[in-house]
């Protein structure tokens, strides 16, 4: 970012989400610039943040995560749709870091666009070789067009709580409870590594 021409930096004019970390072990940390960035380009974010930062249009849309969990014949694609309980968001519908993890998003099914959430995670996790168990964010574009938005090589797998654990037992909860599910799905990941590396 550093690097770009400033008459590329001018070029930009559109709301845009800027997300910046401050050392590998921070959590990432965003923000929407909205009309600063719309009337000064990339300056704002660069002077404040001092070092590079990552700049990517805005997408106002709901937003939709998909697991993947095994390979080959034995893969699958589970979709979500992520929403936020109500006051929580700030001006822009963005999930923040201090939203995760404390009870106030929900992963539910999605009535729409589930298929084409999972063709699109697919393409994206053909492209990138990943195996086993990832998982996709994406949100829709103002065009209703879904974009992705990161590709998750290692998704949290804490009990329960994590998303991955919880989109599991929405398609494949057991009678037995939450807890049954999360060690399913632990042996479905394991087990997809093992036989990639012909041990069953």
């Amino acid at each position: 970012m550093d690097d770009m021409p400033a008459r590329k930096r001018a070029q930009l004019n559109t709301d845009c989400r800027v997300w910046r970390s401050g050392s590998i072990d921070e959590d990432l940390e965003h923000e929407v610039c909205g009309e600063t960035c719309r009337h000064q380009g990339t300056e704002r974010p660069v002077k404040s943040f001092e070092h590079p930062a990552l700049i990517e249009d805005y997408l106002p849309g709901a937003e939709y995560t998909v697991l993947m969990i095994a390979n080959g014949k034995s893969q699958e694609f589970l979709p979500g749709v992520v929403t936020v309980e109500g006051g929580h968001y700030g001006k822009y519908p963005i999930l923040r870091a201090d939203m995760r993890g404390v009870g106030i998003t929900n992963i539910g099914v999605p009535e729409r666009k589930a298929d084409e959430a999972n063709a699109l995670c697919k393409q994206a996790v053909d492209a990138l070789n990943c195996l086993d168990h990832v998982r996709v964010d994406i949100r829709v574009d103002a065009d209703d067009r879904l974009k992705i938005i990161e590709v998750n090589g290692i998704p949290g797998l804490k009990p329960i709580k994590s998303w991955s654990p919880q989109m599991y037992t929405l398609y494949h909860g057991s009678t037995e409870g939450p807890e049954e599910d999360y060690r399913q799905l632990v042996h479905q990941i394991v087990e997809s590594g093992l036989e990639r590396y012909n041990l069953l």
